[in-house]
């Protein structure tokens, strides 16, 4: 039985056999987070989606610490497929990602305003912001805007570090329950990777050929679904989505790495701007 290893949330993952993972809770009080995990995942594996897919769940292991039962996949990771991925290989991940989202917005439908509002400022409400200026353009932003969030399924933390990479086929591990379930958090979750860099600035990967191959990626996606991008909604969700990271950190280098990602933001600028800030 070997750890393989435990993210942010405490979880941890062994390998059973050649076939098996399990993922074990990280106590009792994150039981019920990762019972709606496991949900996510076993709903996703009913999606019929061109090749991409998520490892099977075997059983539910209870107890006082729950844990489940998956299919051990096999693949590459983001930083070892895309040091040598071809174009080809790039363009089957865009293709793969086209499918997702295109499926993603058929089927989804609004959530009524009042309830988009009251989610997104909870969210805001529930963060230590640091700039508490900026906590207030972000509140103003909510109140003064009749938001329209999509309402759709999610992975909830879409990261190519949540994704085994194969030349044909991802497979999406690391299901993630969410604040509010819409599509704008998995784009949101993309931009940190592929936009922001967050995961190659935290882990000192230097690899002009991954950054250029990311912007690549975002470009295609922000190109193709500039119509929900370009929306206060998910300049909203974007700035949240790096927000709600930083009470996970605790070293500073990357504290002033987010903070400095968060000044990118669309609304930051903004801000910025209004006030005369020197970014």
């Amino acid at each position: 039985m070997t750890n393989l290893k435990s993210g942010l949330s405490g979880c941890e993952i062994e390998l059973l056999n050649d076939e098996t993972l399990r993922k074990h809770s990280s106590g009792e009080e994150y039981n019920e987070r990762l019972l709606s995990q496991i949900k996510k995942q076993s709903l996703f594996s009913h999606f019929v989606l061109q090749n991409i897919d998520a490892p099977r769940i075997y059983q539910v292991n209870d107890g006082n610490i729950i844990s489940f039962d998956m299919e051990y996949v096999s693949g590459f990771s983001f930083d070892e497929y895309f040091s040598h991925a071809s174009m080809d290989d790039v363009e089957n991940v865009l293709k793969s990602l086209y499918g997702y989202f295109d499926f993603l917005i058929e089927n989804s439908r609004m959530y009524h305003k009042d309830i988009s509002k009251s989610m997104i400022l909870g969210k805001l409400y529930s963060i230590n912001v640091q700039r508490k200026d900026f906590l207030i353009y972000l509140v103003s932003k909510v109140v003064d805007n009749e938001l329209k969030v999509p309402y759709s399924f999610c992975h909830g933390d879409l990261t190519f570090a949540n994704i085994i990479f194969h030349p044909k086929r991802l497979y999406f591990i690391d299901f993630l329950d969410s604040f509010i379930d819409s599509y704008l958090v998995d784009f949101a979750k993309l931009k940190q990777d592929l936009y922001y860099f967050w995961n190659l600035k935290i882990q000192g990967i230097d690899n002009l050929r991954i950054y250029q191959t990311y912007k690549y990626i975002w470009d295609s996606l922000e190109n193709r679904y500039s119509e929900h991008l370009n929306t206060i909604e998910f300049k909203l969700i974007d700035v949240l989505n790096l927000l709600r990271i930083g009470p996970y950190l605790t070293n500073e280098d990357h504290r002033s790495i987010l903070n400095t990602l968060l000044e990118q933001t669309e609304l930051y600028e903004d801000l910025s701007c209004a006030y005369g800030w020197k970014v």
